[in-house]
């Protein structure tokens, strides 16, 4: 049965943790004293512990590599908009796997430092065993020239990495507000909303990959009956209410609005063919990720395409953060609307499972072979409880994107930051 039930209080060595080394200026300390009373010294997952980045060194990286936007980051600091990035990537894993959390941090990547500040990365269960997108995301972000580790969050559901994750981002805000892009379940996110209360004013935003209008479904193209579950929500529903509940604000950029947006082969082309420029390992890397996928997508639901998903929630901050581009009202939200949790039935939800048992955990918690499942629904008025199955968990205010005004100009800017040389 999916999980429910309020998350347990941390372990005892977080809770020493946080009465020992509260104060400003002592959160570095206290990452590095939670991630080594977790598996000797070690994150749980066979990784040693880094510390939060800092700004500074991924700016470094960024000037290194890109020299059109070197000479200007200096003054296009204090301009930009300071992210941190918590993925679940699995592209690199080895097999088919989806390549958009990659795409995303691409994107991120090549509006930094003009445009963006990446405060840090940390990494999520969701797409794949941690172990395996530590690893894979390490190398992802080797490859595109950004000189730090990513930090090991939860490996599952209520796990101890993830206050590792929480306090490296909590450490991050103490410096200076920033948004947060979440393109995997919140594990990590909920427990620095748990965790850091006293924090959470300084963070702008939660963009999260994630929720639906209530009976939407997930289908690909318009012939197919099988449909994708809501995974980031599915995965952990309990760390969507602690975020859901809180004060911060959370946006939505889900299935709705990030399947308007369409990756052909020959943008994936185009993509490795820049990427050559810079990168040969970048370039195969692109080439044999991103075709298996788009490969994978044509067998399975009959698309010339596949939808980059994550790369919505870092368009959202980036059309609304560079007034230059034109294109703040290009991502279409309401922002007001209310969100809630409910358990209904499934039967109308026919899970593709060549994609969900690509995943980690019970298939039932997606709907595969069970009568009801967890729902994160979004709409203009509140859900009458008359309307649910059972109690609902939450009804709380969100912003919901829904829709692409212009596609095809929302397109070129993904693609002229992707295919960067």
């Amino acid at each position: 049965q999916p999980h429910t039930s309020s998350i347990p209080p941390p372990p005892p060595f977080a809770m020493l943790a946080r009465v020992l080394l509260s104060g400003r200026g002592m959160r570095r300390a206290r990452t590095a004293l939670v991630a080594s009373a977790a598996a000797g010294g070690r994150n749980g997952t066979g990784f040693p512990m880094t510390p939060s980045p800092s700004y500074s060194a991924l700016s470094a990286s960024s000037s290194s590599s890109s020299s059109s936007s070197s000479s200007s980051s200096s003054s296009s600091t204090s301009a930009s908009v300071r992210v941190w990035i918590d993925l679940d990537n699995a592209a690199g894993v080895g097999g088919t796997r989806d390549v958009d959390d990659a795409l995303a941090l691409m994107l991120a990547r090549s509006l930094a430092p003009t445009h963006f500040r990446i405060a840090g990365v940390s990494t999520v269960f969701g797409n794949a065993l941690m172990s395996d997108v530590q690893n894979a995301t390490a190398s992802w972000m080797r490859m595109l020239n950004m000189t730090v580790e990513p930090v090991a969050g939860a490996a599952e559901q209520c796990d101890e990495g993830a206050a590792r994750a929480a306090a490296a981002m909590a450490d991050a805000l103490e410096e200076e507000a920033m948004d947060i892009l979440a393109f995997g379940p919140l594990t990590n996110v909920a427990e620095l909303v748990r965790s850091y209360p006293e924090l959470l004013h300084r963070i702008r935003s939660v963009v999260f990959v994630g929720g639906r209008r209530p009976g939407h479904l997930f289908r690909i193209g318009t012939t197919n009956n099988e449909t994708l579950c809501d995974m980031n929500f599915e995965k952990d529903s309990e760390a969507v209410r602690i975020v859901l509940e809180s004060e911060v604000r959370l946006v939505l950029t889900g299935f709705e609005v990030s399947s308007k947006l369409k990756i052909v082969r020959g943008d994936v082309d185009r993509i490795v063919s820049a990427s050559l420029q810079s990168s040969a390992k970048m370039a195969n890397f692109i080439q044999g990720e991103a075709m298996a996928w788009l490969e994978f997508w044509q067998r399975t639901w009959q698309v010339d395409y596949f939808n980059p998903f994550d790369t919505l929630a870092v368009l959202y901050i980036a059309t609304r953060s560079i007034p230059e581009l034109n294109l703040t009202e290009i991502i279409q939200c309401d922002e007001d609307w209310r969100a809630w949790i409910r358990r209904a039935s499934c039967k109308t939800d026919n899970i593709n499972m060549d994609i969900s048992s690509r995943h980690e955990g019970d298939a039932r918690d997606h709907g595969y072979g069970a009568p009801s499942k967890l729902y994160f629904e979004v709409g203009p008025t509140s859900l009458s409880q008359s309307d649910s199955d059972e109690p609902l968990s939450t009804d709380n205010r969100v912003v919901f994107c829904h829709n692409i005004a212009d596609p095809d100009a929302l397109h070129q800017f993904l693609m002229d930051h992707l295919s960067r040389k």
